[in-house]
């Protein structure tokens, strides 16, 4: 399945400002084998969490204050696998951002647009989006000893950062 990251839209079927019932719905229609209430902290907004089977992305549909999706967060569903070997596949452009290595991505992302890289973090500040790279299921680098691929990709809300 392809997921296609839109700015300001969504990641359709889950769309930017739709109730978090909906978003459940959606993800529902999926296959996914849990989609579960989730909260960050006590103090935060309720969450929707999603994942499985293997291969699949897994991820977060993150609310506001009125219940309204406000943030959606898909994981590399094969940060150890060789890329392409995931059941899906998370798209920005037509560019697979998690088969695709962070350079090619940033390279993309930069012709675009302004990007700023913080670390292990990358934001995209025109398009509400920010990736990460690193952690443990990282297991192959490049040559500065960064990460080869993106293990998540958000996308938000305008305001949201």
């Amino acid at each position: 399945m392809e997921f296609e990251l839109r700015p300001r839209q969504g990641v359709p079927p889950v769309l930017l400002g739709a109730t978090l019932a909906e978003a459940r719905s959606a993800i529902e229609g999926l296959g996914f084998l849990e989609v579960r209430d989730f909260r960050r902290s006590p103090d935060e907004p309720d969450a929707l969490f999603f994942h499985g089977p293997v291969d699949r992305v897994s991820g977060f549909a993150y609310g506001d204050e009125d219940g309204r999706v406000e943030a959606i967060e898909l994981a590399n569903p094969n940060p150890r696998n060789e890329p392409g070997q995931g059941q899906d596949q998370v798209t920005y452009s037509k560019l697979d951002v998690f088969s695709s290595t962070a350079r090619d991505v940033i390279r993309t992302l930069g012709a675009e647009t302004e990007i700023d890289s913080y670390g292990d973090s990358l934001m995209v500040p025109d398009l509400f989006m920010q990736f990460w790279r690193g952690g443990e299921d990282h297991d192959r680098v490049d040559d500065n000893g960064d990460p080869t691929f993106f293990n998540s990709v958000l996308l938000a809300i305008e305001g949201y950062y």
